[in-house]
């Protein structure tokens, strides 16, 4: 995430935003044990909007259409992640409906395509598996 951070912005630039973002999603990986991917799905369609790239409203978006037509619905389950508060309510149990394979392998694409030098990714995704 640092990384993605590093990349994604240029020397000099504040983001409140995306500060408060990366402590809460590993203040959560410190304090939980389970739905570290959600967490990570959270932090990069977060991270992207903050960026210029809103996924969620993205629907020309090349890999987005690509993945729409493997699930109609991703864009939805997307959007339930990324609305959700689940960061924040730690005593309550989110359960976000989604196709495991194809999410991971939209997120994965999706930070290659904007983020194409990215070296940890390999180490990343190979955790959140």
């Amino acid at each position: 995430m640092i990384e993605m951070i590093d990349r994604g912005f240029d020397d000099g630039d504040k983001d409140t935003e995306t500060y408060y973002l990366l402590k809460n999603v590993l203040h959560y990986f410190d304090l939980e044990h389970n739905d570290y991917n959600n967490a990570f799905y959270f932090f990069v369609l977060h991270f992207l909007k903050n960026t210029g790239y809103n996924i969620i409203e993205a629907k020309e978006h090349p890999i987005v259409k690509r993945y729409l037509s493997k699930d109609p619905k991703l864009l939805e389950q997307l959007k339930e992640i990324y609305i959700s508060n689940f960061l924040e309510e730690k005593n309550e149990k989110h359960v976000f409906s989604y196709n495991k394979k194809i999410v991971t392998n939209f997120m994965s694409d999706l930070i290659k395509y904007h983020l194409p030098d990215i070296k940890s990714f390999a180490v990343a995704k190979e955790i959140f598996q």
